[in-house]
């Protein structure tokens, strides 16, 4: 009988309820339902014919494990991506696997600041978003974030790199990750400009207090 009476009294809770907060209600629950979460992982096998010793590729990147099966990378990817005005969202990746999660942790979270050694989990990016109404709308980004810089990226389910090995410059010339702030702004679909505010490059602790700010 109380739990009778308990659903009675909620349903004439929800029927006396203004429509304002009707419409709240509904809004919250739209919001929940705008994240997503996805998943990536591919394999790979990589055989050295100079048979190198000990069996590391050198100069590679992410394949530098030779005659080794490997599980390049496992994504999880949760976000609630936002671009209209006043609108609040975020992204949260995962990766764990034997080839890209010690190559692209950072500094101070994943990587030793005294051994400098990695394993096999990293959190590449961990930001909140929120859109000023200016304009078209400003996302402003807190948080942890890929870079904006060179052609190739590292690889997930929204940014698969055509290039199984990649090049020396996304390697060993352009950063993996920033900490910081970020602020972007979209004039349209092909022309946009970011502005960021940064520790450095691949480090969630300040290696020696400096800041990097970028454009593009």
């Amino acid at each position: 009988m109380r739990t009778v009476l308990t659903g009675l009294l909620a349903a004439g809770m929800m029927l006396g309820s203004s429509p304002q907060l009707l419409a709240q209600t509904a809004e919250e629950v739209s919001g929940w339902k705008g994240i997503t979460t996805d998943g990536y992982a591919p394999l790979s096998y990589s055989y050295n014919a100079n048979t190198p010793e000990p069996r590391v590729n050198q100069f590679r990147v992410f394949d530098f494990n030779d005659n080794e099966p490997q599980l390049d990378v496992a994504e999880l990817v949760i976000q609630r991506a936002v671009s209209q005005p006043n609108q609040f969202g975020f992204r949260f990746d995962l990766l764990a696997g034997s080839g890209v999660p010690e190559v692209t942790a950072a500094y101070g979270m994943f990587r030793d600041r005294k051994t400098l050694v990695a394993h096999h989990v990293d959190i590449p990016q961990l930001y909140v978003r929120y859109v000023v109404p200016l304009g078209k709308g400003l996302s402003l980004d807190a948080g942890k974030f890929a870079t904006h810089m060179g052609y190739e990226v590292i690889g997930g389910y929204d940014g698969y790199n055509d290039n199984f090995s990649r090049g020396f410059i996304f390697g060993y010339g352009i950063p993996f990750t920033h900490t910081g702030l970020r602020a972007t702004y979209t004039f349209t679909s092909r022309i946009s400009a970011m502005v960021s505010l940064t520790k450095g490059w691949d480090d969630v602790q300040s290696l020696n207090h400096g800041y990097t700010w970028a454009r593009s």
